[in-house]
């Protein structure tokens, strides 16, 4: 009997992480699209702020791990991919490729976040 209420709490403290990684998420989600439009708009002038790009990747990095724990999703590992490749398109001055990354970067995220994540929408 002790067992199986050892085995159900620590089935429900995983159940209740991985619902805070998910809400956390759906917090993250306009500080990332926020992040994608300013990221853009440098790229676009062609003085991309490789600091805020790095920043980024990494934050992503850290927030792909955390989901993974409880999620996997093959599109985590692409958003991932593409961070990288903005990073480097934009240190190669590569500033057209580096913007249509970003682009589709967003449509990854928003479809990622709003169709393909079970996030409740009153959440938000």
């Amino acid at each position: 009997m002790k067992r199986l209420v050892a085995i159900l709490v620590i089935i429900l403290i995983l159940i209740v992480l991985g619902l805070l990684s998910i809400w956390r998420l759906s917090q993250d989600m306009d500080v990332y699209v926020s992040r994608i439009d300013t990221i853009q708009q440098s790229v676009a002038q062609k003085q991309p702020n490789l600091a805020l790009i790095a920043q980024t990747r990494e934050d992503w990095e850290k927030e792909m791990q955390l989901l993974t724990l409880f999620l996997y999703h093959s599109s985590l590992e692409e958003i991932a991919e593409k961070w990288l490749e903005v990073e480097l398109f934009c240190k190669e001055g590569n500033y057209t490729a580096a913007h249509n990354t970003l682009q589709l970067l967003k449509q990854d995220w928003e479809q990622l976040y709003f169709q393909e994540l079970p996030v409740p929408q009153n959440v938000l």
